[in-house]
């Protein structure tokens, strides 16, 4: 083959690469246009619900007297809470008006004294609520062995817990998103809804984010 016919080729079929190529980038960049990534919230103690919306922590971890504990997860299961003020003095924190504190990316919501983690966070989040479980009277309690987990949604419109059922989901998106109610209730079967709960609870927050 002539010499310059073969750079003439070459030439052309680095063209078309380069619009190949071009073309891809651009593709990736429109699929990724317009995703929001999951909102990070401050580390600390939430007594509100609106505090944590606000991203406002009441009491951040350097406020927090944790002493040589690392975190706010092995804090919260103290016997007491305590903060500390920019003099040192110590304040004992009711824990029972503790909403909640956000730690390493994830929300933990306090109900009965005890920290949820949630796994799911948006409008509907997912969460398990979760005890130790003791068996008989003076056994010994292990906070990483034997529970009781009840499956829960935290409704951030109206911040009520409610059941982790397919009636109780449906019921909150009726009003608020009738087109994902019909798509939701036009499944084959009950049992298929109860499968698909937690993927439609994921399609909501998408559409109704925090």
């Amino acid at each position: 083959m002539n010499r310059n016919l073969h750079r003439l080729y070459l030439f052309f079929f680095m063209l078309i690469g380069s619009g190949i190529h071009q073309q891809i980038c651009a593709q990736d960049s429109a699929n990724h246009e317009g995703i929001s990534e999951t909102p990070t919230y401050p580390e600390g103690v939430y007594t509100s619900q609106a505090s944590f919306i606000h991203h406002q922590p009441d009491y951040t971890t350097a406020t927090l007297s944790m002493g040589s504990i690392k975190t706010m997860r092995v804090w919260f299961k103290n016997d007491s809470l305590f903060s500390m003020n920019s003099n040192g003095v110590k304040t004992i924190l009711d824990r029972k008006k503790v909403w909640g504190f956000y730690e390493d990316g994830s929300l933990y919501l306090q109900k009965n004294g005890y920290a949820h983690k949630v796994n799911n966070l948006g409008e509907i989040s997912f969460f398990n609520e979760s005890y130790p479980l003791v068996k008989a009277p003076f056994s010994p309690v292990s906070m990483d062995q034997t529970k009781e987990i009840i499956p829960r949604l935290y409704d951030f419109k109206t911040g009520s817990i409610i059941d982790y059922t397919v009636d109780d989901f449906s019921k909150i998106i009726k009003d608020r998103d009738p087109d994902l109610f019909l798509k939701y209730n036009t499944l084959e079967s009950n049992k298929k809804r109860r499968q698909l709960l937690l993927r439609y609870i994921e399609l909501y927050n998408d559409n109704h984010p925090l």
